[in-house]
Order: C-alpha cells, then structure tokens, then sequence
C-alpha cells in the first residue's frame, strides 16, 4: 500500500487548481539505514592448500521518491518503501606449487525485496476506473558462479595463466496483472512470472601467455572470450499504458552477446633508461535483439618510458581506436521506433585518440613530485542523430614530502573537463536542435600520517572537491543556456591506530563531510511547480554529516 489522500481532499486537472493542497502538506522523511555483517575464515593446511569462505548479510530499510502517474496527463512523486535484503556468500580453494598454481571458487548472491508492490491514490482529477494506481517493485533475485583459475610457470621466460567462470541469474517472482484498472482485469498474461533465466559465463575464458625473448625484449598475449546467454522465454505482452489504455502488445527481448577481447604487445628495453612499447588490442561483439549486431573495434598503442636522470621518470602513451558497426537497424517485435538516423553512441562508429603524458620528478630523496595530462577525444562522424563528439581532459599534480622517519605529509590537485556536443530531432520532419555539455570538476587534497611510537599511528585528510555544469540548447527560438550545475563537496577525516599488544588492537575514526549543490531542473519548485505534476518538493541536497567509529582487533 501507499500514500492515501486525506478526506477533505479536492481533486483537480492541475496542482495550481487543487484547493486543499496548501492544508495537506506533511513531512515525509526520505532516509534509509543500511546494516551489513561479515564473516570471514581462512584455513591453510598440508603446506600448499588454503580453503576460504566468506559470508556478508546486507539489510537496507528506510524510504525513498518514486514516481508514476497517468500518461500524457498527470504523474506523481511519492514515498516508496525500502525493506532491502542481500546474502552474499564466497568461498574459494587454492592450492600453489613453485611452478604452478590453481584456485576453484563459488560466489553466491541472493536479493530478497520485502515490498512487491506499491498502491496509492490518484490525487488529480480521473475517472472511477483510475483513481488508483499500482506498481511493482524490484523483484527477488538469485546468482551463482563457479570460477576456476590458474598459471603455470614453464621457464623462467615463459608463464601461462587462464581462468573459466560458469554461472547463472535467474527471476522468478510473480507477476502483477497487467493493470489494476477493472476495465482490463480480464487481459490474460501470456505466463504467471518472468521465470528469467540468464546464464552468464557458460564459455567466459580468459588466457595470458608472457614470453621473455632475451634479456631485452618480451612478448604478451592475452585472449578473453565472455558469453551472456538469456534463456528468458520470448512472449507477447499486452501493454497497458499506466493503468489508463491498452496498447499495441509487443515481445519482451532477452537480449544476448558474445564478447572475444584479443590482445597483444611487444616491451623493448634499449638501455636501463628508456623502454619502448606496442601493442594492439582487439574487442569484438555479437548482439541478439539490438540495433547493432556486430562490432568490431581495433586499438593501436604506444609507449615510451624514459629516465633521463636518477631522479626523474618520463612516460608517454598514445592510442588510437577505430569501431566498426554492422548494419544499423530500427527495433522491431511491436517495439516503438527511433528517429531512422539516431545512432545510440555505444552502438555506434567511433575514432577514438587518447594521450597520456605522466613526469615523476624526486630531486632529494625525501620529496616527490607527481605530474600528469590525460586527453581524449571521440569522433563519432557517421551518427547524424545523436552524440557527434565528447572530449575528456584532465591534469594533476600530486606532491609528498617525508618530514624525518615518522612523518609523512602530501598534497593535489587535479583538473577535469568533460565536454559532449550533441544533436537531435523531435521527429524525422522536424528540423535539427543541437546541445553542448561542458563539465568541470576541481578536487583537492592535503594529508598527514605520523607514527608516533612503535605502537601508535595518527592521520589526517581533507579533500575538497567542487563541480560545475553548462548546458546550453540550439534551437530555432534561440534559448537562453540553462543555469550552470553546481556541487560542492568538503571531507575531513582523523585516524588513530594503537596496538596494545600482538593481539589485541584498536582504531578511532572521525569523519566529517559538508555537501551543497544546486539544480536548476528542482530548486525553487516546490510541490506544485509543475501544473501536470504533484511532486515532493524536493530541494538539491545540502548536508552536513558526522561519522564516529570505535574498532577493536583480536589476531589469533
């Protein structure tokens, strides 16, 4: 069940006509609490073997937004509830020689959702048959996994390494009926529950092959071969557009792929002081049930490490990527179609190029400092519709400084941008619009470690990072940009590790985090800002939080 309306309640076309609206405000509180707990042991026997289980147990309860409504008409933002649970269980046997080594392993999860659904009423004005709404909630789910992996050592030049992974996920919880609207309670689903069924992994290997040529050169290979495999049975689904109509029924699509990686470099040692390396790299796909088929990219790398000086370490890296695209093709099986020329930017050819230019520098042996530039660029030249072109820079500076033997202090800095041009069309016959992104984010950050005894440890950080957002629209009524996005995050945190004894030990934690932001898609809005939408009145976040932790160790 959910939100019920009070009874005096006067239902209305738009929020700025509901009369009782301003009387009926209550505070919801949004807020979840999560608890975890672990358990973990490792056992070593007969020298080489180790066995390994860990369990976690994971309940998260609490409230959240949810939002649903009538379509094309009104929608409505409400409390949801949160009544979350998860068993995690990993175990793991392994077994290591001088020259070989081998691991067998399970990984199990289980996700329990307490609240299948959600009921509330429709506070704006509707006829009889849809003044109540319903919803389902995240259904219970269930994975395994069985992995096996290992290397063998043939010569000092020479090792071999590879891993295999079978698993499935699978859903089964009971479905709703298509509506709870009276007038369609007789359409019949075509089955009593999705009884998903994904296999994951069923021909997921992945080998390494290194080979040392001569004392100068080396050579690696790498192949990965991963395969999703949805055996969801394919049926044909009458919808029912939020519990208002029925509409043209379409096939639910359990997509599947194929993924091979293949890889390959060559690493040549000139002199102790410069290393030269490249390699190719080769990601291929086969998609069911999608736009796209088939893809195939192709990376070329190089790169160069030099150390013109004892105290100084120069790398630089270039890429350059190319992705191919099969046919693309509109969705079909009753689905809704896109604009013919949209290009969904995953799916899509690429060029990309990518630049990495990193300097170590420790002119006295108690003082380093860390330079770095990253810069990459996406051309996606063939997508007329859709993302046209995406640009990522960054650039830090990383510095830390040893104060004696017990004494450490650092500092940073770094730069990001990331920008995206886009354009699209409302319809086929419609004329183009276009959109630009601009992102920038400044992080920051100092630090203090000091060992003040054999036995005591003491440290302090503090970052800060700040985040700003444009985006601005092209079109024919030539709008004015959007107000810029705005984040401001501010953490400080103090540790004190002390070790009574080789048992027994104990650590104290104090964080303290101060968080701001801006939204101009929220703020101001109120519950009723929008005439077609009863919201929550949500605001951007603004917080500040402490967290205090008190630990103690045992060590058998």
């Amino acid at each position: 069940a959910g939100p019920y309306r009070p009874g005096d309640w006067v239902a209305a076309r738009t929020t700025t006509e509901m009369s009782a609206l301003a009387n009926s405000l209550v505070t919801a509180r949004l807020k979840t609490q999560r608890k975890t707990i672990e358990l973990g042991a490792t056992l070593k026997f007969a020298n080489n073997w180790e066995y390994r289980v860990d369990f976690q147990r994971q309940e998260k309860k609490g409230t959240r937004a949810f939002g649903a409504g009538l379509f094309f008409n009104n929608a409505t933002l409400l409390p949801a509830p949160v009544d979350f649970s998860t068993d995690q269980f990993d175990m793991g046997l392994s077994w290591a020689g001088k020259r070989a080594q081998i691991q067998l392993g399970f990984i199990g999860s289980s996700f329990n959702n307490a609240k299948t659904s959600l009921t509330w009423q429709n506070p704006f004005f509707a006829s009889p048959e849809i003044q109540t709404f319903r919803a389902a909630l995240e259904p219970d789910n269930e994975f395994y996994q069985f992995n096996l992996s290992g290397a063998y050592v043939f010569s000092p030049g020479i090792r071999l390494s590879g891993e295999a992974a079978v698993g499935r996920l699978s859903q089964d919880d009971t479905f709703l009926p298509y509506t709870i609207n009276p007038n369609y309670s007789d359409l019949p689903l075509p089955r009593s529950s999705l009884d998903g069924k994904l296999d994951i992994g069923t021909a997921s290997l992945a080998g390494k092959f290194s080979a040392r040529i001569n004392n100068r050169l080396s050579f690696n290979a790498r192949a990965k071969w991963h395969e999703r495999d949805n055996k969801t049975a394919v049926d044909l689904f009458t919808q029912v557009i939020t519990d208002l109509l029925p509409v043209f029924s379409r096939y639910n699509q359990p997509y599947s792929y194929e993924k091979e990686q293949y890889s390959a470099d060559l690493r040549y040692r000139i002199q102790r002081s410069i290393r030269l390396s490249a390699g190719v790299k080769q990601e291929n796909w086969e998609r069911t049930l999608q736009s796209v088929e088939e893809t195939e990219e192709i990376t070329w790398w190089g790169e160069a490490k030099l150390s013109p000086f004892i105290s100084s370490h120069l790398r630089l890296k270039v890429e350059n990527s190319k992705r191919d695209i099969s046919a693309y093709t509109q969705s079909i099986r009753g689905n809704s179609f896109d604009h013919p020329l949209l290009r969904k930017f995953n799916l899509a050819d690429r060029d990309r190029q990518r630049i990495l230019v990193e300097l170590n520098l420790s002119p006295v042996s108690n003082f380093g400092l860390d330079l770095s530039f990253f810069h990459a660029n996406d051309d996606y030249e063939n997508s007329t519709i859709g993302l046209q072109e995406s640009t990522e820079q960054s650039f830090s500076i990383n510095m830390n400084y040893a104060l004696g033997k017990k004494v450490d202090l650092y500092a940073f800095v770094t730069l990001d941008d990331i920008d995206a041009d886009i354009t699209n069309a409302n319809t086929p016959l419609s004329t183009l619009w276009h959109a630009a992104t601009r992102d920038q984010i400044t992080t920051t950050g100092i630090g203090i470690s000091s060992r003040l005894n054999e036995r005591a440890k003491l440290g302090f950080d503090y970052i800060s990072s700040d985040s700003k957002g444009n985006i601005s629209v092209q079109t024919e009524a030539a709008e004015p940009p959007f107000d810029p996005l705005k984040t401001d995050l501010s953490n400080a945190r103090v540790h004190f590790d002390y070790e009574i004894n080789k048992q027994w030990a104990y650590q104290l934690y104090a964080e303290y985090e101060k968080y701001s932001s801006r939204n101009w898609a929220i703020d101001g809005l109120g519950v009723d800002g929008i005439s077609s939408i009863l919201t929550m009145g949500e605001e951007s976040p603004n917080y500040s939080a402490w967290y205090l932790r008190v630990q103690a160790s045992y060590r058998f």
